[in-house]
């Protein structure tokens, strides 16, 4: 009883609770679209979709119930929304979820509070709306959260035209884990785009999931909402100009973090190849990768941006980067990320590979930037960019420090100057343990700065940089205002090192600022002078730009100062090292080592007004080469203004040892002189001096020795800045022992090529030279040597080099030697022979010279016109005393006055070797006899009859010296008449031709051979051609090869042509009797293929053994001609001519006797040919009386033989066409 009363109702309720539970989970089962409708409009909770399903009757599908759920059998099964079909969500219902189904089509989301898609395929395009802002806001308090929820689930994009937001959420908490997005077909559009109210009114959260743009669409578009994302990966996205940036992702106005993030082949045509931050606050960034991320505009892995409203700070932990293995086209700033606005950024542990485009980090406006720990390896920048790029500055500029930073393998390709590193305007760059190397580029330098920027390099490694053209590697463009420069430097490098630099730009090239280099080695500075292969050898260059190691410019009068403290320059190279400008330099503690400065450490030219000082204080000088100054190399210029106070050069407590110059001073070239008080601005004070060496001055050569440098062994100076005055000290030095100091001025000159000055003077070898008085007649030569030498100040004679292969024009001292007249200036006078030479092997000499004038006092001069590798000098000439006596023309005397010089000056000369001067002095020095010279002398027996005049008239030779033949001429209208006929036969045989095949098939001309006939005229062409060639006056070799050719082609032609006819007549009618078969080809042109083969083969043996040749010819008149040698071709080819001649002879008289209609007329060709041999015989025998007479007679002859043959033998085919055409007429008539 207690079952049926109590028992039984509870399995009953239990029952149908079980059934309420089933239904409710597994809802309505559907199978049809009529059942899908009904259920949503029986506002059913729960629908299970159990088939595929079209829905194709309404535009909207409207759900209003408070729960909804559609869930699929299994995930395949699919729910399809045709025709732009909307399943709109109304507000009514609060909790949505879409589970293991598959959906195409458009949904739409209204303010519901839960939305979920769990295990889903979806293809096509939601909007998921809430409007519920008021829930939202920080002072609700309302405990609503709306939720948006994507799980395990795979989402496409569906191609909807019109839409660019592509999945919307708007003012949710978003959730999307483990799931995948795919963009659309369709480009100009975002793959999911998120917003709401305000700063963190929402958050998103992704996860484990995977979004691609399907290479068309942009990614994810956030504003406000705080966004969080994970172990996610971007890739594929294209991002339009018509969205805000960012391919992948894009930030506005929101706080983000990103975690294990990938990034691949995302671009966009916006800021931000990947991600774009616009006016973001916080964002921390962690485990990165980028790998072929491009922005068209900046910032290829991300961009920032932002204003002065705005505080965006952003934190970068531990990025890989790869670029496009290769070298894009694009010019992009920013090819890790571009920055613009006054923005925070920190980037620790980043690692770029294969970075291509503009500049890797670009920095726009105030930028704070710290980065600890960067790589960047293999950077391919084009354009006017840098590495890091900074530029307008708002207020104080940027802020960058970099804190070991790698920079590796660097290539550049600029038209115009663009700095490898850094190029900053206003701010500050400091780059601490820093690894720089492999830098090569185009015009690049390393840094750039102006607007008071100030860049610092400590503890940087900076090596194996190059530079295809010179431009400067740290220019510093700042200009402070002050006339004094104090405060911290504004480029400073220390502790630093600088080495294998393959370019010749400057390494300092600054305006008006301060620049500082503490501690740091340079090592290999400018190698392409050390292989004489830089690209400035071959471009004019300003004197600026010949800067090895600093030069400043723009010279305003403004004061700059550069200090080097407590550094090392080891092997530098340049063409000098410091150019002196408006500058102050303090060289101490330091070492320059094994340089070599072209034209000195220190270059000064006075062009440009300058001031300031050079000091070298406690530092070493040693092992370094130059042409000329190893030290300093002063230029003086007359265009000094005295109201500038001179630059300074101050040497003290420093060590020159071991330092050589090619040529003059071993460690000052000075020719400072004039006003300038050389010992007061350029001192040595307390230095030593060792083993310096230069051809001449060891230590110093100067203009003279009042313009020497000062050398003292203490600190009194002992001048008062008197820099304009004359003298400037005794240069003595002061000592307070009885000990000389090895140092001292007085040690050091002891050895006479430690101080040289320019030559200052000349003088005779033989002081007895000095006073002599040399009495001649006019013309006669002065045969006596005179010598003299170049001194000093010291009085060193300078040596001057006898082997001319080492010097070159502007090395040699050329000089002039005059006659001029002591007292009365109107008498005339001359000087033949030498009078103009240069000066060697240590002296300037001068002999055998003829002096012509009227009587009367003279001066002999030697005056010195250029000067070589030396400054002029006012004592350059030296001279002897000249008397010109009165002309003794008394009978017997043996004298006569003559012009043999037409100069208008008479010499006095003498017929006679015994004739003798009245020489004070010297009169064995001095030769009257009159000879008539001829240089060269008159060959062929001909006559010297005066100075150079040879008289020929007895000799068959003409010219100056009797040695050049007379040239035999040809008749030259002979030679036109031949080509006048030549051309008209030639027209002729054309016409012939023409008619042998017009009436070929006539049984005279089948009879006669119609190939044959034409290979003779050809053959006659070629013979043309030959007689041609001779009528010319000379020949070259080509031209006596082709005549050989084409003669022997010819005669090949012609004479083959006729033995084969010949043969077959006389072989038919002599030999078979009759006619029984055609001849083969290769018997019927055997004979003339035979012929060709034989000529051609030997004259091309001969030719490559250079046997044909042209050569000159004399006749008995001794006329000289060219002719053509043939040598052996010429008597070999004669044989087997003759030969073939014979032969066809033979066969001619064998047919003699048989119808003339079968054969040829040969009395012309045959028995002309061998009167012509004869001829030709004849005509060599006589070849050396007549000469050219016998080169016409060989052209006749063959150009008579070919013209009575082609005549002859028309007229008897003629006659023979006369007598066919008769016996036709016969026939016909009959």
């Amino acid at each position: 009883m207690w079952f049926k009363n109590i028992i039984q109702p509870l399995i009953f309720i239990y029952c149908n609770i079980q059934l309420l539970f089933i239904i409710n989970v597994f809802g309505v089962a559907i199978k049809t679209e009529k059942e899908f409708i009904d259920s949503i409009t029986n506002k059913e909770d729960v629908l299970t979709i159990n088939d595929n399903i079209e829905i194709n009757q309404k535009n909207t599908l409207n759900i209003t119930s408070s729960t909804l759920k559609i869930l699929g059998k299994k995930k395949s099964i699919t729910l399809k929304l045709l025709n732009d079909i909307t399943l709109n969500f109304n507000t009514e219902c609060q909790t949505i979820e879409i589970k293991d189904i598959t959906i195409y089509g458009i949904l739409q989301f209204n303010s519901n509070i839960n939305i979920q898609f769990n295990n889903v395929n979806y293809n096509g395009i939601f909007i998921s709306t809430n409007t519920n802002t008021s829930a939202l806001a920080s002072s609700s308090t309302s405990n609503i959260k709306y939720k948006f929820q994507i799980i395990k689930s795979n989402f496409i994009l569906g191609d909807y035209l019109n839409n660019f937001k592509g999945f919307e959420i708007n003012n949710y908490d978003i959730e999307i884990s483990s799931s995948k997005f795919k963009g659309s077909n369709l480009f100009r559009t975002n793959l999911m785009t998120i917003k709401t109210i305000s700063r963190s009114a929402n958050t998103v959260n992704i996860k484990n999931s995977n979004f691609s743009g399907n290479y068309r669409n942009g990614g994810i578009q956030n504003e406000y909402a705080n966004f969080t994302c994970t172990k996610t990966t971007f890739e594929k996205f294209y991002s339009t100009d018509n969205l805000n940036g960012g391919g992948a992702l894009t930030f506005l106005n929101s706080d983000n973090t990103l975690k294990d993030i990938k990034f691949y082949d995302n671009y966009s045509e916006s800021d931000g190849g990947s991600i774009a931050f616009h006016y973001t606050y916080l964002t921390n960034m962690n485990d990165l990768t980028f790998v072929n991320s491009t922005s068209k505009e900046s910032g290829h892995a991300f961009a920032i941006s932002s204003n002065d409203r705005y505080t965006t700070v952003t934190n970068i932990y531990n990025v890989y980067q790869k670029g496009y293995d290769g070298h894009l086209q694009l010019i992009t700033d920013g090819t890790f990320f571009s920055s613009n606005g006054g923005n925070t950024i920190y980037v620790e542990n980043y690692n770029g590979q294969y970075l291509s485009t503009g500049s890797v980090i670009s920095l726009s406006g105030d930028t704070k930037a710290k980065f600890y720990n960067i790589t960047m390896e293999n950077v391919y920048i084009k354009g006017e960019h840098s590495v890091i790029n900074a530029n307008n500055p708002k207020e104080d500029g940027p802020n960058i420090s970099f804190t070991y930073f790698s920079l590796h393998n660097v290539s550049i390709i600029n038209e115009i100057y663009s700095p490898a590193i850094v190029s900053l305007s206003g701010g500050n760059f400091a780059c601490t343990n820093c690894d720089i190397q492999n830098i090569k580029g185009l015009k690049s330098g390393l840094t750039y700065q102006d607007n008071n920027a100030m860049i610092t390099f400590a503890y940087t490694n900076i090596s194996n940089f190059q530079s295809t053209y010179p431009v400067p590697v740290f220019y510093v463009n700042v200009n402070i205002a002050d006339n004094y420069i104090t405060g911290d430097p504004n480029f400073y490098l220390v502790s630093s090192s600088v080495s294998n630099f393959y370019e010749d730009g400057v390494l300092f090239y600054h305006d008006h600022c301060n620049i500082k280099v503490s501690a740091t080695q340079f090592y290999n500075i400018h190698s392409c002078h050390k292989y004489n292969n830089c690209n400035s050898d071959e471009m004019e260059l300003s004197e600026e730009f010949e800067s090895a190691i600093e030069c400043s410019y723009n010279q305003n009068g403004s004061m700059r100062t550069i200090t080097f403290e407590n550094c090392e320059f080891d092997s530098i190279y340049g063409r000098v090292g410091f150019y002196i400008g408006e500058s102050s330099i303090y060289f101490t503690n330091s070492k320059i080592t094994n340089c070599y400065f072209e034209r000195g450490l220190l270059y000064f030219n006075n062009e440009i007004e300058t001031m300031g000082f050079f000091t070298f204080m406690n530092s070493e000088f040693t092992n370094n080469r130059s042409i000329q100054g190893t030290l300093i190399h002063y230029i003086y210029n007359s265009r000094w203004d005295i109201g500038y106070m001179p630059y300074t050069f101050m040497m003290t407590n420093s060590k020159f040892f071991n330092n050589s110059a090619s040529y003059f001073g071993g460690l000052v070239y000075s020719n400072a002189r004039d006003g300038i008080n050389t010992s007061n601005i350029m001192s040595f004070t307390g230095c030593e001096f060792k083993n310096n060496t230069a051809i001449l001055g060891n230590i110093s050569y100067s203009y003279d020795i009042n313009h020497e440098p000062r050398i003292s062994t203490n600190n009194d100076w002992g001048w008062g800045w008197n820099f304009f005055g004359g003298g400037g000290g005794d240069n003595n030095g002061d000592t307070n022992t009885d000990e000389i100091d090895e140092n001292s001025i007085e040690y050091l000159k002891k050895d006479k090529n430690n101080f040289v000055t320019n030559p200052t003077h000349i003088s005779f070898d033989d002081v007895n030279n000095i006073n002599e008085t040399l009495v001649i007649n006019s013309g006669d030569r002065i045969t006596k040597e005179y010598s003299c030498s170049i001194y000093d100040d010291y009085e060193n004679v300078f040596s001057i080099s006898d082997d001319l292969s080492d010097l070159d024009m502007n090395s040699l001292i050329f000089y002039e030697i005059s006659l001029n007249p002591l007292y009365n200036n109107t008498l005339k006078s001359k000087v033949y022979g030498t009078y103009k030479s240069f000066c060697h092997n240590n002296s300037c000499k001068f002999k055998n010279i003829r002096l012509v004038g009227h009587p009367g006092d003279y001066l002999l001069q030697l005056k010195i016109n250029t000067f070589g590798p030396f400054f002029a000098f006012e004592k350059n000439t030296i001279s002897i005393n000249v008397k010109i006596l009165e002309c003794n023309l008394t009978e017997g005397s043996g004298y006569i006055y003559k012009d043999k010089d037409g100069s208008n000056i008479m010499s006095c000369i003498s017929s006679s070797s015994s004739s003798s001067s009245s020489s004070s002095s010297s009169s064995s020095s001095i030769l009257h006899i009159y000879i008539p010279v001829c240089e060269p002398a008159c060959a062929n027996n001909g006559k010297c009859v005066n100075d150079n005049l040879c008289d020929c008239s007895e000799t068959k030779f003409t010219g100056n010296s009797c040695s050049t033949r007379y040239k035999q001429t040809r008749i030259k209208i002979i030679d036109i008449i031949i080509r006048i006929t030549i051309a008209v036969l030639s027209v002729f045989i054309f016409v012939i031709i023409y008619g042998l095949f017009y009436f070929k098939d006539i049984d005279i001309i089948k009879a006669a051979s119609y190939e044959f006939l034409n290979l003779i005229l050809i053959g006659i062409l070629f013979n043309f051609m030959n007689v041609a060639i001779l009528t010319k006056e000379t020949y070259k070799d080509s031209e006596c090869i082709i005549s050989c050719f084409i003669s022997n082609i010819g005669f090949s032609l012609i004479f083959g042509s006729i033995l084969t006819k010949t043969f077959r007549v006389y072989y038919i009618f002599r030999v078979l009797k009759k006619i029984n078969k055609r001849m083969k080809f290769y018997t019927k042109y055997a004979p003339v293929l035979s012929l060709l083969t034989f000529h051609i083969s030997t004259t091309v043996l001969f030719v490559s053994f250079n046997k044909i040749k042209s050569e000159n010819g004399i006749d008995s008149n001794g006329r000289e001609y060219v002719k053509c040698d043939y040598s052996k071709n010429e008597k070999l080819s004669f044989l087997i001519n003759t030969f073939v001649i014979f032969i066809g002879s033979y066969f001619a008289y064998g047919i003699n006797r048989i119808n003339d209609r079968f054969k040829e007329p040969l009395t012309i060709p045959f028995y002309f040919y061998i009167i012509y041999t004869v001829a030709l015989f004849l005509t060599v025998a006589i070849n050396n009386k007549m000469g050219r007479t016998a080169s016409s007679m060989y052209n006749n002859n063959v150009f008579l033989a070919n013209n009575n043959w082609v005549t002859k033998s028309i007229n008897n085919w003629v006659l023979k066409l006369e007598e066919t055409d008769d016996k036709n007429e016969d026939e016909e008539t009959s």
